[in-house]
């Protein structure tokens, strides 16, 4: 699981802060930009939208938002570790 750096100065309906992302990349690995889904741990209730994901987020249920996908420079992605990954294959990925 990655961690996002969201832009702060983001505007509704837009994500900010950090936050957890599932990572789609076709080559598995993290370089230039990458397509993330944002997820949280706040319950969801649309769930045309959402996806409950089969891990936890710091031991709480947690959601992928699909309608939220979104592209992002890999500077902004933090492993769990809080170590960033630059053009490394991927360490981990997500069953959901």
């Amino acid at each position: 699981m990655y961690w996002c750096d969201f832009p702060k100065d983001a505007q509704l309906p837009e994500f900010w802060k950090r936050r957890p992302v599932i990572i789609l990349s076709f080559r598995n690995t993290l370089h230039g930009a990458v397509t993330v889904v944002p997820c949280s741990t706040q319950t969801q209730k649309d769930a045309r939208s959402t996806f409950p994901l089969r891990t936890t987020i710091d031991g709480k249920a947690a959601w992928a938002i699909c309608d939220k996908i979104t592209t992002v420079a890999v500077s902004r992605l933090v492993s769990q570790t809080r170590t960033v990954w630059f053009g490394c294959p991927m360490m981990n990925s997500i069953r959901c």
